[in-house]
This record gives structure tokens, sequence and C-alpha cells, in this order.
């Protein structure tokens, strides 16, 4: 939104993973200039968008659904590339709606690179799926407002919803109104632009959920810079570690939670489905049958996560089954084992966090794949563990 605002934008508190520097690439893959570095305060001077042929969106599946429409609207070719999984993500969901907007999609074979060619051009309804999530919604709603004209969307089976509620939420804040006449029709009302914002980034309550749950799990933790109000769906794991009986604390700006016993929840993921590794790794060391749904969910993100999750912690003694779209995890004792990370950051985060509670030492593969969205981890984790006998903050 920076990127297409007339101004200079300044973005505080901005993370330094791989995913935060491949939305960055991209911008500047399109003459954006952007002052700072991961990590720090970034000064964005936007609104001059322009085609310089390749624009990069690493291993970022939501880098590639955002700045595909955006791409649309600049002027001639753009070719969008990847690399890792985001090479075997499927890209009917955004084509087909490029496609109605008048937008020539070019894939290879089925996959990327893609070559998108504008102009986008709203005319009635535009009618989107979003079985496979938000993140397209989330590109045709920012890019839209570019060309400058009236449009509507209408969506079916959308899920993530509280996504789009944040997605609406930031576009207020940059100076464009989304109407949302219902969770599954959408209005833009024509002759709008971004204005310049001054953005102070939350905490990300996906990787505050790792936390928290290590706190239920093994000791005492607190984790700050939370914004307690935030719409951001993952702030539900405060009520599930209520549910499973770990004792939560909120506090100005932070949560803090503590060991206790725990039993098995029920838990409905599907608007959530960041929470799923960490939520599984909570339910291996409940007592019961704890049941997460949204399974369908998983399929695909970074690896067949579902599938991912019951193979690796059935390597640890913890059975985990899928049917229809259930997953039952039946706590256990977790005991040593040698693990694959799937080249899936979220995998090996919700790996380390149930291993916390093994007698023994638990070994993942692939440990570096963290450094798409959190490459702190290890360093935190380690900061965790040097302090056992007391609270700890992250």
């Amino acid at each position: 939104m920076a990127a297409m605002a007339h101004g200079i934008s300044t973005l505080r508190h901005v993370g330094r993973s791989d995913d935060v520097r491949a939305a960055m690439e991209a911008a500047l893959a399109l003459g954006v200039r952007i002052d700072g570095v991961p990590g720090s305060e970034l000064r964005v001077h936007g609104g001059q968008l322009r085609a310089m042929g390749t624009l990069p969106c690493g291993e970022s599946g939501l880098a590639l659904r955002m700045f595909a429409p955006i791409a649309a609207t600049v002027g001639g070719p753009v070719q969008l590339t990847g690399r890792g999984s985001l090479l075997r993500r499927p890209l009917a969901p955004i084509t087909d709606a490029l496609g109605q907007l008048g937008v020539e999609c070019h894939p290879t074979g089925d996959g990327l690179p893609l070559t998108v060619r504008g102009p986008m051009r709203p005319c009635g309804t535009v009618r989107l799926d979003g079985s496979h999530g938000s993140q397209v919604l989330t590109g045709l709603l920012m890019g839209l407002v570019r060309t400058g004209l009236s449009a509507r969307l209408c969506v079916d089976n959308l899920k993530s919803k509280p996504y789009i509620d944040l997605t609406i939420a930031m576009m207020r804040q940059f100076g464009v109104r989304v109407d949302a006449l219902t969770h599954d029709e959408f209005y833009i009302a024509p002759f709008q632009r971004y204005l310049p914002s001054h953005v102070d980034v939350e905490g990300d309550w996906s990787a505050a959920a790792l936390w928290l749950v290590a706190g239920a799990l093994a000791g005492d933790v607190v984790v700050n810079n939370l914004k307690n109000s935030s719409l951001q769906p993952d702030a539900d794991i405060v009520q599930v570690l209520r549910d499973a009986g770990a004792r939560v604390v909120l506090m100005d700006g932070g949560v803090r939670v503590q060991r206790d016993g725990l039993k098995a929840f029920v838990y409905d993921a599907t608007h959530s489905p960041d929470l799923f590794p960490p939520l599984v790794a909570l339910a291996a060391n409940c007592v019961g049958i704890s049941e997460i749904r949204g399974a369908s969910r998983l399929r695909h993100k970074e690896s067949d996560r579902a599938e991912a999750l019951v193979v690796e912690l059935g390597k640890m003694g913890i059975r985990i089954d899928i049917h229809n779209d259930t997953m039952f995890v039946h706590g256990a004792k977790p005991r040593s084992a040698a693990l694959s990370s799937h080249g899936d950051h979220r995998m090996v985060m919700a790996c380390a966090v149930a291993a916390l509670m093994s007698d023994s030492e638990v070994q993942i593969d692939g440990a570096e794949a963290v450094d798409k969205s959190y490459p702190g981890f290890w360093d935190e984790l380690h900061r965790l563990q040097a302090n056992p006998h007391g609270c700890c903050g992250v």
C-alpha cells in the first residue's frame, strides 16, 4: 500500500524475515524507492509504479497474490517469479480472477513464472472462489483501487475471513474505503487513491502463539508487543490456551502464560490455519484427544502440512488421525526422534515446541526453514531455555 501511495510513507517495527524481504524486492521491481533495511524503519517513496520486466516473489505466497493484481495495473508485461515451494503453489485462483478483469495471464505450464499484462478493467461483478484462502481477494482489493473505477467482488466459500478485515482496516489507514456488504460481497467506490501513511507494524500473533504454547508446556513466558484488541485471527490462541487449562494473564501490551495441567481442547482453525502447527504441539502434550477443525486448509502450504504433521509428530509417538476436515491429536509423552522439516518454517517451529517436553534429543533436519517468517526463532528459544527457573520474556 505504501508503494501505491503518492508520497512518502513510514513503516516502523518492520520484520526481517524472508517474506518481508520478498515484499520489499517486489516493490523495488516496480520502481519503488525504499530507504532502510529489513528489521528497521522503512521510508517508502511510492506512487510511481512502472513495469520493469521481472518481479521476484521469493517463496512468499502472499507476495505473489498481492503483487500479481498490482502488476496488472502498471502497463506492459510483468513476469512474476519465485522459488522453492512457491513453484508448486496453484495459480488458478489468481489467473481465473485476473482473467475476469481483462488481464492477460501466461503461466509456465501450471506454475511460475507467470506473466501478466493489463490493463485491469473491472466491468460487472467479479466472482471468486475463496476456498483456498483470502490472499487473492486481498490482492484484488488492493490492486483494483489503482484503476480508478468502481468494482464489485463476490466470493464463494471464503476462508481466513479475519484477514480481509485486516486488509480493509489497513486500506482505510492509507485513505481508501472498501464497503464490505457482507463477508461474501465487497464494493470499491471509484476515484480513490492511496495516501501516504505512517504505520507501526503490530506484533505477530502467529509467531507469538509458539512462545505462548511453550510457556503452557514448559515454563512461564511473557510475550511483549502484542495488541490484545488485534484483528489478527491468531490472537485466538489466548482462549485456546485457557480452554486447555493453562494459566493466561493479559497484560498491557503483552501476554503471560504459565504451565499448568493441560487437557484436551476443541478449536476450529478454518479461518486461522497458521495456528494449526502450534495447536498440534499443544495438543500433543495435553491429556486426552484434542479436535482441531479446518485440516483441509493445510494441503497447499509450504508443504502438505496436514500430512507432514501426521508423519513427523508420529515419529515422536504422537498419534494424529484426520477424519474429513478434523484432526484428532492423541496426547502423549513426546519421545526422541529424527524429524524432517519438509522445507516448511511452521513445521520446524511446531516440532521444536512440541519437543520441549521430550526427555531426550529431537533432531530436526532443515531447521533453517524458519528464516522464511522468523529468522530469530532459534535465538529466542535458546534464551528461553537458558532461563528454566523463572519467568522469561520474548
